[in-house]
């Protein structure tokens, strides 16, 4: 599912994508809070490295982004939080501090058990800076919703066909918890 929705002094909308996923809450949270391997799945991102964490739950990371139409890459700096729900789900959050085409961006990953699945929800809100925004929309848009489907099928590919990745990223998502 994709839902776009304006939002008011943005020329994007809010874009959410939903998807019921075959995995456990834990296994979808664990691929998306490792950061460090979106540029091995991610459309269009070229690097991704964790500059701090302030906190267990929380870490610091530049990622950099080839653009459409010939544009200098993207380079951004986002804080990204990870905590539980009362429902023994996750939110991941995000919002980035420093960015070459966005005024401000925020975002999140709800990651709820559903049926014996995992209902996905991730919201992206993004207000760009420069005249470019209204050509760009698309792009964005699509962008959005290419990079929650790659994150799905990554999900699933470390589930079928590298159960260690898997096992190891979520020893890491524990530790952010302070789950033994």
């Amino acid at each position: 599912m994709l839902c776009e929705e304006d939002i008011p002094d943005s020329a994007w909308p809010r874009v959410t994508v939903a998807y019921l996923i075959d995995c456990s809450p834990a296994e979808a949270a664990s691929v998306f809070w490792n950061s460090e391997l979106d540029p091995n799945y991610v459309p269009d991102c070229i690097s991704a490295r964790i500059l701090s964490r302030p906190s267990l739950n929380v870490h610091v990371a530049e990622f950099r982004l080839r653009m459409p139409f010939f544009l200098p890459e993207e380079i951004y700096v986002s804080r990204v939080e990870v905590k539980r729900t009362e429902t023994d789900g996750y939110e991941i959050a995000w919002h980035v501090n420093q960015s070459i085409y966005a005024k401000s961006c925020r975002g999140r990953i709800l990651i709820e058990p559903h049926d014996g699945k995992t209902l996905l929800i991730s919201s992206n809100s993004v207000i760009p800076r420069g005249d470019f925004a209204g050509f760009l929309r698309f792009p964005a848009v699509l962008r959005q919703k290419e990079s929650v489907n790659a994150l799905v099928r990554q999900i699933l590919l470390e589930k079928g066909l590298h159960p260690e990745l898997l096992a190891k990223q979520q020893k890491s998502l524990n530790v952010a918890l302070g789950v033994r």
